[in-house]
């Protein structure tokens, strides 16, 4: 069940950026990147990204910024939205789910973990597309 995913990662930290790319773009997928929340607002088209990263923490605006403003834009087009971060508080990590967020990736990344939920994410994909 291989598809390949145009996928939006928004990352402030250039290293981490870099490296989420690489792991990404290792599997195939389109990767846009994007420096920040509003970087990656600015850059999303639910018509053409099917998966969007949010850093929880970046400059101009955070990852729950960005994700807030980026589901009305998506409108009635499913597009799943993973968090990255390296906190490991409860509460935080709880409100990426809070809001809107599937999932979150856990810093460092583990292609392993990284693999596993995007497949996850195409199934989710998949059953979408059967529905509509």
């Amino acid at each position: 069940m291989e598809q390949i995913l145009t996928i939006l990662i928004a990352d402030d930290n250039p290293s981490d950026r870099i490296l989420l790319k690489a792991i990404l773009s290792q599997f195939g997928h389109n990767v846009i990147s994007a420096v920040d929340g509003q970087d990656a607002i600015d850059k999303f088209d639910p018509h053409t990204i099917q998966l969007v990263c949010l850093d929880i923490k970046m400059p101009h605006k955070d990852g729950w910024e960005a994700a807030l403003e980026i589901q009305p834009i998506a409108g009635d087009v499913f597009v799943p939205i993973i968090f990255l971060s390296g906190v490991t508080d409860p509460i935080a990590l709880s409100n990426c789910l809070r809001i809107g967020g599937i999932d979150f990736i856990s810093k460092p990344y583990s292609p392993a973990l990284i693999t596993a939920k995007l497949n996850a994410i195409v199934r989710l994909l998949v059953m979408q597309k059967t529905l509509e």
